[in-house]
């Protein structure tokens, strides 16, 4: 997370320097919001992204990625039905990405009691699937695949996934912090044993954005516990499950290492993480974060 915030910085200075004329720019402009969304000013990120939108200057593709922004950060809001409408915009005139604009449209739809419209897109997503082996179209074909009218119809189910997509969209932070606090209880209807595991993640991470450590910590080792469970029990879980377990490793680690106490352990989450889940999806990303972390804390 520093070398987010570090990144952050250095982008807000880069784009501090230009001169006038290409800050007016479409392109920098929409830079320039993105800024703002991961420094966690969102109302400000959507005014400024609205803003773009009704300016003369039109440009198809970069309105689409306007629509993206907006519909991601509703989405985050849980304004489902503003996120709905911009990321319909999208997945109606974008080239690309219409399987992840069909999943998030779906969840959104879960998430407000609308069974047949969330079963509408949610079973457009294997279809949709075009690029095949990308680490992010594999993941939302599987999670799709495995997505019952049952799951569907349980808003609780839906909101859970919908914060699990966002953390996979490597948004800085899942929830802002009063919604993050609902969230953390709202989570707790989760009962269906295979998503707590997940349940668990996202609670953890919520925990971490609330500067929670410990409750982190302890619901990363819960997340894993579990994870590592149904993992072994053979019951279908493995082919869209290791990467709660394989990531909560990672994010334990980071958390364990902060502290010399428990930097041993920490290492040992590291190891854990990056070796022992084979089919774990987005396991090179997992890697290049591994990487990177042990790095910044010193390790080759």
């Amino acid at each position: 997370m520093s070398a987010c915030v570090a990144g952050i910085d250095s982008a807000g200075v880069l784009l501090e320097g230009l001169d006038n004329p290409l800050r007016a720019s479409p392109l920098v402009q929409f830079f320039d919001c993105r800024l703002m969304r991961y420094k966690g000013n969102f109302d400000g990120a959507i005014q400024s992204y609205t803003s773009s939108l009704e300016s003369s200057t039109y440009v198809k593709e970069i309105n689409v990625l306007l629509h993206h922004e907006i519909g991601i950060l509703r989405f985050q809001l849980q304004e489902w039905n503003s996120s709905i409408d911009h990321l319909l915009k999208c997945f109606h005139e974008g080239r690309w990405g219409k399987i992840l604009y069909a999943y998030l449209i779906g969840l959104c739809y879960g998430v407000m009691k609308d069974v047949a419209k969330a079963q509408e897109f949610i079973t457009q997503v294997p279809g949709l699937n075009v690029m095949k082996g990308a680490p992010l179209e594999m993941f939302l074909t599987d999670r799709a695949t495995l997505l019952t009218k049952d799951h569907l119809s349980n808003p609780s189910i839906c909101s859970l996934l919908a914060m699990e997509i966002i953390y996979f969209l490597n948004c800085p932070q899942l929830l802002l912090e009063p919604l993050s606090r609902s969230m953390m209880a709202g989570l707790e209807a989760v009962t269906n044993p295979t998503f707590i595991p997940l349940r668990y993640f996202i609670q953890g991470r919520l925990h971490e954005d609330l500067k929670e450590t410990k409750d982190a910590i302890q619901c990363y080792r819960e997340a894993i516990r579990m994870g590592d469970q149904l993992c072994t029990s053979k019951n279908g879980f493995v082919s869209c499950g290791e990467h709660v377990p394989a990531f909560a490793s990672y994010e334990l680690a980071v958390l364990l290492c902060k502290s010399k106490l428990t930097f041993d352990e920490g290492k040992e989450f590291f190891a854990k993480s990056g070796d022992g889940y084979k089919a774990c999806h987005f396991r090179n990303r997992l890697h290049v974060k591994i990487h990177l972390a042990k790095k910044a804390f010193g390790e080759s």
